[in-house]
């Protein structure tokens, strides 16, 4: 199956839940991945559609590395067959606006380490995201979610969803 088939069906899937529920659907795009993720983002996605989760941090100048928070729509959406085949990010469901959104995924922005040392945490790598949560207490996963219902990280090779929900956890993964 062709990486632009899988992506337009998970897409399309993702978008029909979110509609179907009276949600929206984001993604965070990691621009660290890929040298050219942040100009398609800026050539590709309306300005109003998408921001940068680095601004009002430490690492505001940072555009070409930022991860981005992206309102998708079917008509945006068209940007991740570009970048399908890297681990480019994750997906999150939820029913609050943008605004209040991206100030609760800038609060996971930063993890102490066991020295007290601020990290930069990026939970919105594909491969980052099922470690911290399926190693993560109920009260921290609670926490980390915040107003995010649903998260969605591609599989190693981008064929398949992984689910992690705020209200449901399976402890057997």
């Amino acid at each position: 199956m062709k990486a632009s088939t899988t992506c337009n069906q998970i897409i399309g899937q993702l978008l029909t839940e979110a509609k179907a529920t009276q949600r929206k659907l984001y993604a965070i795009i990691d621009s660290a991945v890929h040298q050219k993720i942040h100009h398609l983002i800026k050539r590709n996605i309306a300005k109003e559609s998408y921001s940068n989760l680095f601004h009002h941090t430490d690492f505001s100048e940072i555009e070409d590395a930022a991860p981005y928070l992206v309102h998708l729509t079917k008509a945006n959406a068209i940007l991740l067959n570009k970048i399908w085949r890297y681990p480019w990010g994750i997906f999150l469901i939820t029913s609050v606006e943008r605004d209040e959104i991206e100030a609760h995924l800038r609060t996971n922005l930063f993890a102490e380490d066991p020295l007290g040392e601020e990290l930069l945490f990026r939970y919105y790598d594909p491969r980052v995201l099922p470690v911290f949560l399926n190693n993560s207490s109920d009260e921290e996963r609670q926490l980390f979610f915040g107003p995010i219902e649903e998260m969605y990280a591609l599989t190693t090779q981008n064929t398949q969803l992984k689910r992690y929900s705020a209200y449901e956890w399976d402890t057997a993964e």
